[in-house]
């Protein structure tokens, strides 16, 4: 059934990805982070900072939420495509800690502050998190009637 406590975890997983778009992982200085670049405050792109394409496995890690809020008719599948986003927000926090290392040695004049766009990633892996836990307990309620039987 989509209308599962799981399947709005999962949503909230994926809208919170998409949000990561609109607000900066941090500032250093008057720099901002974003996903795709490094902004300074008149709007140009600052050079010399590898982005390490954090975004992509954390956007296949949304995109398997997405697809797992479909497989409520196999709660066993649905367990196994969510362990697999997992891995991906993994490779996703290695390479953001990567991108902001590289940011801060570049840009060493100023201090680094975080935004909001940084605490999103982790707030999608808890959800997705959360999600696993209503599935697996889902699981055992249906095994516990299934002996009833």
């Amino acid at each position: 059934m989509i209308q599962r406590k799981q399947t709005l975890f999962l949503a909230a997983s994926v809208v919170l990805f998409l949000t990561t778009f609109g607000f900066p992982f941090g500032m250093i200085g008057t720099n901002a982070l974003h996903n795709y670049k490094v902004m300074s405050a008149d709007g140009t792109a600052v050079e010399g900072i590898s982005t390490y394409y954090f975004s992509i496995p954390l956007a296949i890690a949304s995109l398997i939420s997405g697809y797992a809020i479909f497989l409520y008719n196999n709660r066993q599948r649905q367990m196994a495509v969510v362990r697999v986003t997992f891995i991906f927000y993994a490779a996703s926090f290695a390479l953001m800690s990567m991108y902001i290392l590289d940011a801060v040695k570049v840009i060493a004049d100023s201090e680094f502050s975080l935004g909001i766009s940084f605490f999103l990633p982790f707030a999608s892996f808890f959800c997705n998190l959360i999600a696993m836990r209503g599935i697996k307990k889902d699981e055992q309620l249906i095994k516990s009637l299934d002996r009833l039987r």
